[in-house]
Order: structure tokens, then sequence, then C-alpha cells
């Protein structure tokens, strides 16, 4: 098995350099990209971890789907940008994470929503998690929203997370609208 985790993915940089220098980030995702072509080439199970607000998760979803696999996702969502770009900022001054552009944050929330709304139905089995709250240790305390398995919710919580809420109701009407067309 695989894996491309923010551990892995630090232990990789590590050797490479800071891994708040942006060539050591690249050189990083190459050798991470490399990896996930092996494991899919050779055929064995792998996993990684995506904002999912660019094109390059859905797009190795959709090459993992092709080459066979079954698609699992977990996805963690949050209330608000602003949480995302708090907790950036406080793994930066503990030195447990690398920096990143917070001005960003807001547009990579829309769009990884976005992402998740117009591939939600290729998972074989997607779980959706509010990752919005955390306790006194600022480590973040997750709870389950809902299960799709291939499109089709399973289970949800009895009280959704606004955003959750959200979500569910665009990507049932997008599901709605491609089963009349």
């Amino acid at each position: 098995t695989a894996a491309a985790t923010p551990g892995e993915l630090a232990r990789i940089a590590g050797g490479i350099g800071d891994w708040n220098s942006e060539s050591a980030r690249e050189r990083t995702r190459e050798i991470v990209d490399a990896e996930i072509d092996k494991a899919i080439r050779d055929r064995y199970d792998f996993g990684v971890e995506s904002t999912y607000s660019g094109r390059p998760g859905p797009a190795l979803m959709e090459r993992a789907r092709n080459a066979g696999y079954r698609i699992e996702g977990i996805y963690l969502g949050t209330d608000s940008p602003e949480i995302n770009a708090e907790r950036v900022d406080h793994r930066v001054r503990t030195d447990t994470g690398h920096r990143i552009d917070t001005r960003r944050l807001p547009e990579r929330y829309k769009y990884s929503l976005s992402n998740l709304r117009k591939t939600g139905d290729q998972f074989d089995q997607l779980e959706i998690l509010d990752n919005s709250a955390h306790n006194t240790d600022r480590r973040a305390t997750p709870t389950e929203q809902l299960v799709l398995e291939n499109g089709v919710l399973r289970w949800q919580a009895d009280e959704l997370r606004g955003w959750c809420a959200e979500w569910l109701e665009r990507f049932q009407q997008r599901r709605a609208a491609q089963t009349r067309a």
C-alpha cells in the first residue's frame, strides 16, 4: 500500500529541503506522483490526501476508476474557510505545517465543495465528516455527516451542518438533473 499523507510528504520533503520551499514541495509532488503511477501500473492499493480544490484530485480519481480501482473517499469539511486559515496559521506557528497563502483559502474552499459535488457519484463509497470543531488541545474533532454509495445516500446524521446540508441539496439536484437529461 502506498500513501501520500502529510506525514509521508514531510518525510520525503525533509530529505529534499525545507517544506516551506516551493522547489522542495514541487520535487516532493514529483516523487509522490511517480509513486502513484507505480501503484496504478503495478496494481497495488494506495491512498492520497488532497484539498480536492484543483484538477489533480478528480483527475486521479477518474484515472484510478478507469484502471479498475474501488474508490473510497473520506471528505473533511468545515463551516468556513476562516476555520481552515486559522488552522494553517496555527500549524505554521507550531512548525507542524507549511505556509500557504491563506488569502486563497476561500476560493479553494468553494472549488473543493464544487469538485466533490461534480464527482460525488463516482465514489464507490464516500463518507463526509464535519471537521469544524476542535478540543482544548486544538485537535480537530470530526463528526460524521453522511455516507454515499455510488452517489446514493445510505446514511445521514440527524442534524447536518449547514455547509453539508447545502452541499447535499445541490448534489442531489445535480443528480436529478442528470437523470432527467
